[in-house]
């Protein structure tokens, strides 16, 4: 997870079509009214069932999937989140702990424009928001990808191991913290203090739309106030909250994906990194091991982005997990159901 805005991996498409592709993220699609009023914006495409569910890491918004949701939308329906104060969906009340967020997408999936059950896809934080939902409603949940997820209590575990990981975290949450207080102040300019930090240079392919919007998200003061609170929330009170509500699901296909190179970061002493990966791959295991049919797979040369890096791996976990769950459902879930029309912009 990391402030600042790298440059994508792209697929190898032809370059009109990708540039077609990242553009339609540079525009509100589906905007569910949520009781209180706040709009959750989706990007959904693609038909049949189940429902997927991507859900992003910290900071990023519905456009991290854009490597990965459009071959999974040639399988069934898939539909994209942008947290409160992500992408086009509205600032949330403080905190933004998984229990609002995971309060959040259930109330949006309430409504009729998205037709259960569930396959749940999470990278990072979102990896820890998915399991308390299928912790929460797992009759709702048919199937789960964790993609190199964040894992209750990993702070304190760190600590053991490498007192460096901890200290990577904490500057991190500090720099958060002087983003949000250079946006609210409106001081986030090109060139000036914190804007390599917090917000980067969209790269120059990249269509204009796209870049403005991208721009857009990481200067507003509202969506850093989110991005701080989400941060500030991964320890506590997340941890507790997944760890309590934690129950077995059963022979649900579950997936986990673990980064070969999230321990090889160069800021990580040398001598710490093989203790790192031991212990990253340990909670993979333990978050794996909440199915009798749960799996952790280590991803060969990939980073904490799998999905970037190495899409094809996310999309092919996730096409096993629909297989498996359309022949455990219902016939129901094999069938192409009639979506509703998507709610007004």
């Amino acid at each position: 997870m990391r402030a600042v805005f790298l440059a994508a991996v792209l697929l190898a498409t032809p370059a009109a079509a990708q540039t077609d592709l990242m553009a339609a993220y540079a525009n509100p699609q589906t905007l569910v009214t949520l009781p209180d009023g706040r709009k959750l914006h989706f990007h959904c495409s693609g038909l049949g069932g189940p429902l997927v569910i991507l859900d992003s890491g910290w900071g990023a918004s519905s456009f991290a999937w854009r490597n990965v949701q459009p071959q999974v939308a040639t399988l069934t329906r898939v539909c994209a989140m942008d947290r409160a104060g992500m992408g086009f969906s509205s600032p949330g009340p403080l905190p933004r702990d998984t229990a609002s967020i995971v309060d959040d997408l259930h109330a949006a999936l309430q409504t009729p424009y998205f037709p259960g059950p569930y396959i749940l896809v999470g990278h990072s934080l979102g990896g820890m928001n998915m399991r308390l939902y299928a912790s929460r409603y797992p009759d709702q949940v048919v199937g789960m990808v964790l993609v190199d997820p964040a894992n209750p209590h990993q702070d304190k575990r760190f600590a053991a191991v490498s007192p460096t990981v901890v200290a990577l975290t904490q500057g991190e949450i500090t720099t958060t913290r002087r983003c949000a207080d250079l946006a609210r102040a409106s001081a986030l300019r090109p060139g000036g203090e914190g804007w390599t930090a917090c917000v980067g240079d969209p790269p120059a392919e990249w269509p204009r739309p796209l870049r403005d919007y991208v721009v857009t998200l990481r200067t507003d003061p509202a969506a850093a106030r989110q991005r701080l609170s989400e941060i500030e929330s991964v320890a506590e009170p997340n941890s507790t909250q997944v760890e309590t509500a934690k129950i077995s699901l059963g022979d649900m296909p579950l997936i986990v994906l673990t980064a070969e190179g999230a321990s090889k970061d160069p800021s990580i002493p040398a001598a710490d990194q093989a203790a790192v990966a031991q212990l990253w791959s340990a909670m993979h295991d333990e978050a794996a091991a909440l199915s009798t049919r749960g799996a952790n797979r280590l991803v060969a040369g990939s980073g904490h982005n799998i999905h970037n890096e190495k899409p094809d791996v996310v999309i092919g976990a996730i096409s096993e997990v629909i297989v498996k769950a359309r022949g455990k459902a219902s016939p129901k879930i094999g069938e192409k159901p009639v979506v509703a029309a998507a709610p007004g912009n």
